[in-house]
């Protein structure tokens, strides 16, 4: 299970709640934590995006053909 899978199922589950909740307060109540569970799905989804975009921009600038060096280390042969 993703860790998406995981935000959408405890977001479905707390609608489910709120839809059967007796009271007012009790409704609000799993609806903030809806709010929440959405937020933190997308700060989570941003981070990735950004430790993703950190990788690929590292592996451009240390692979061959790119302008950076090959993976052992050594300088980037390019053809006479």
């Amino acid at each position: 299970m993703t860790s998406t899978d995981l935000f959408q199922q405890r977001v479905k589950e707390y609608r489910r709640l709120a839809a059967a909740a007796r009271n007012a307060n009790d409704r609000a109540f799993w609806l903030r934590l809806v709010e929440r569970w959405h937020a933190l799905e997308s700060r989570g989804a941003r981070q990735q995006c950004v430790r993703q975009d950190a990788l690929v921009g590292h592996l451009q600038e240390h692979s061959p053909g790119r302008g950076g060096q090959a993976a052992t280390g050594g300088p980037e042969l390019r053809p006479s």
